[in-house]
């Protein structure tokens, strides 16, 4: 189980589909919102709380599933998706 993302991730500007369900991951980078092309991001089941405001700028998002997390509240930036 892995317990954070390496930025090196975050850097890849074509990444389409992104997976990191049932890990130990508490938080994650403001740096995911440079993931443009993301189109799919599976977090189920980790330890997160809190989501980073970039999330906003993920504009080709069309599947997101965060459940099981501990996520009492999404940034306002969210309204941007």
């Amino acid at each position: 189980m892995i317990q954070t993302i390496p930025n090196s991730l975050y850097a890849l500007k074509g990444l389409k589909f992104f997976d990191i369900s049932h890990n130990k991951i508490s938080c994650l980078s403001e740096a995911i919102g440079s993931c443009q092309s993301l189109v799919e991001f599976h977090a189920g089941g980790n330890l997160i709380s809190e989501l980073p405001r970039s999330f906003g700028d993920l504009a080709n998002l069309e599947v997101l599933d965060l459940k099981k997390n501990k996520i009492t509240s999404l940034p306002i930036e969210f309204g941007c998706l």
